[in-house]
């Protein structure tokens, strides 16, 4: 197995900025004060996620999809049908980004 070591560039422009002090004010980090000091190269993890509502024309259940990649090489897939039969594609795309935090812990 190979390992791609090499960071994903992505332009910045392509994503729309927000203003996070409108919710959550002036906040800094709390590190304490005995945390060691990084070492090594820094990693860059990126997780992409999807979900097809109503996919399953019986049960009408979504479908997720997940793909987590450290730098340039996935570490984390699968795709499964979701347990819950949603209204919207908010709602499925909602229940996938769940699904991938609680199986990716």
């Amino acid at each position: 197995m190979v390992f791609d070591d090499q960071y994903i560039n992505w332009n910045d422009g392509d994503f729309q900025e927000y203003d996070s002090t409108d919710f959550y004010g002036q906040v800094i980090e709390d590190v304490p004060s005995n945390a060691p000091e990084p070492r090594g190269m820094l990693i860059q993890i990126n997780a992409f996620i999807d979900a097809n509502h109503a996919q399953n024309k019986v049960t009408r259940c979504s479908h997720t999809g997940v793909l987590i990649y450290l730098n340039k090489a996935p570490i984390i897939w699968f795709s499964k049908a979701q347990e819950t039969v949603e209204t919207s594609t908010f709602g499925s795309e909602f229940i996938a980004l769940n699904t991938a935090n609680k199986n990716t812990q």
